[in-house]
């Protein structure tokens, strides 16, 4: 392909990108736009690490990078092993076996 984004275009909508999804992730309290903004960083902080290993960068440079990555998908991943505990203990347990 011989379409080629500007560098400038590409740093501003990646910026901006990350300051609307870190804003919603801090003041909006709905679950549902946090993961999406948690989702949309996620893509964004792979596309730095894969941005990264294409000008081959040295782990100094890659690092703090790859410790973002590692928060968000741990904030993920907790969010979903709570949200599964708070569905099992809402489902009615008779005689240690669930009811259907």
């Amino acid at each position: 392909m011989d379409f080629k984004v500007p560098s400038k275009w590409y740093r501003r909508a990646v910026g901006g990108l990350e300051i609307f999804c870190g804003a919603a992730m801090a003041f909006v309290p709905n679950h549902k736009v946090k993961n999406a903004s948690n989702v949309c960083l996620l893509l964004l902080t792979l596309l730095a690490v894969y941005c990264h290993c294409m000008v081959a960068d040295k782990l100094e440079r890659t690092a703090p990078t790859l410790v973002f990555l590692f928060l968000l998908s741990g904030r993920l991943v907790v969010y979903f092993q709570v949200q599964r505990r708070e569905e099992a203990m809402a489902e009615p347990v008779t005689n240690g076996v669930k009811q259907e």
